[in-house]
């Protein structure tokens, strides 16, 4: 006949091992899916798609990005702009606390994407693609699907497809050089000459990111502010971001070749 003690062990056994087989398995599954769990912790509580204020359009300068990097681009690459994302963002919240990652599980299907594939490798290249990278794979597309267009309220297709139409809807290089700014030239510019300049013809004042390019101030991108329904509308806050400490609005900025 069993005793009373040893049946409480035998439960006591059997509980601890369940637990820990069940630790294990969530380890294995967070293994599995490492890039969807930090995006999720970028944000304690992930917002409900689409529940946002606006939406942030980022455009790079791929000689700055590529110049100002500690990580090699991929070679060759080409002086012009291209895409870096179109992220939901709320006003007035700090950066660590904007949506991200709505729904890690919702991973990039290329097959939505065949229709606009060519089109989006044009314009929204993954600078940094590792030589490890199997083809047809973008690990850049999957970062900011899973990151921002999960959070965007916009399905797979339609998030990608509306952020070229934005990107291409501004003619980035061509307006500025009709402003007389010249981008890969090596030129300086002042940055209120860039952001003012853009705002009178365009009604709506863009924000500039630098970045330190062989000891000097660049362009590294330019930031919109895009409304609910996709119109091009002035960025709220600081006209300027990580530009060196003793950068001001009047100083100059390159843009690198």
């Amino acid at each position: 006949m069993i005793s009373s003690k040893s049946t409480r062990l035998f439960f006591v056994v059997f509980f601890f091992s369940a637990l820990s087989l069940l630790s294990l398995s969530n380890q294995n599954e967070d293994d599995d899916h490492k890039n969807n769990v930090s995006i999720t912790a970028m944000r304690p509580n992930p917002i409900t798609p689409g529940a946002f204020d606006h939406y942030i359009l980022a455009i790079q300068w791929a000689p700055s990005v590529c110049q100002g990097s500690k990580s090699k681009c991929k070679m060759p690459y080409t002086a012009e702009f291209g895409i870096h994302g179109l992220w939901p963002n709320l006003i007035g919240v700090p950066e660590n606390q904007q949506p991200a990652g709505c729904d890690p599980k919702n991973v990039l299907d290329y097959n939505q994407l065949n229709p606009i594939i060519k089109d989006l490798s044009d314009t929204w290249p993954d600078l940094m693609q590792k030589p490890a990278t199997p083809p047809g794979k973008n690990e850049f597309w999957e970062k900011e699907w899973l990151k921002h267009g999960t959070c965007s309220g916009l399905s797979m297709f339609d998030y990608f497809n509306q952020t070229m139409v934005l990107f291409g809807g501004l003619h980035l290089q061509t307006s500025l050089g009709q402003m007389g700014y010249n981008p890969g030239t090596g030129a300086k510019y002042s940055i209120s000459k860039i952001i003012n300049s853009w705002a009178t013809t365009y009604k709506a004042s863009p924000r500039i990111i630098c970045k330190t390019v062989m000891a000097s101030p660049s362009l590294n991108e330019m930031r919109f502010n895009i409304s609910k329904s996709f119109a091009v509308q002035s960025m709220v806050g600081d006209r300027s971001a990580s530009c060196p400490p003793t950068t001001s609005l009047n100083d100059d900025i390159s843009f690198p070749a």
